[in-house]
């Protein structure tokens, strides 16, 4: 296997576990009440990359492991914030950084 594939396989482990804490925090913030279940889970998809690519390369299931429950610990952090912060989550708009810009704009005046 070469170099390039093992970093794309491992930018896959992480667009999985970031897609999965992103359906977290959009479950917590809009439920959705469908059962019909029509994609994979992402650590499911994530596992099963895993099984698939553990014979031909060389993955470290402990490092994997450390993603999964990383994702957890984050998960449950940003459910417990937005359980207690809900109005800061539907906030939309910009936020200007120090003197960067010159004069700030009134957003969709300005612009």
């Amino acid at each position: 296997m070469s170099l390039l594939f093992i970093v794309l396989l491992l930018l896959l482990f992480f667009f999985f576990a970031y897609i999965d804490i992103l359906k977290s925090v959009r479950e917590q913030i809009s439920p959705s009440f469908s059962i019909i279940k029509t994609h994979p889970d992402p650590t499911d998809r994530l596992e099963n990359l895993v099984k698939y690519f553990k014979d031909k390369c060389e993955i470290d299931k402990e490092n994997i492991n450390i993603l999964l429950h990383s994702v957890e610990l984050i998960k449950d952090s940003l459910q417990e914030d937005i359980a207690t912060n809900f109005d800061s989550w539907e906030q939309y708009g910009s936020i200007y950084l120090g003197e960067r810009r010159g004069k700030p704009l009134v957003d969709r005046v300005d612009y």
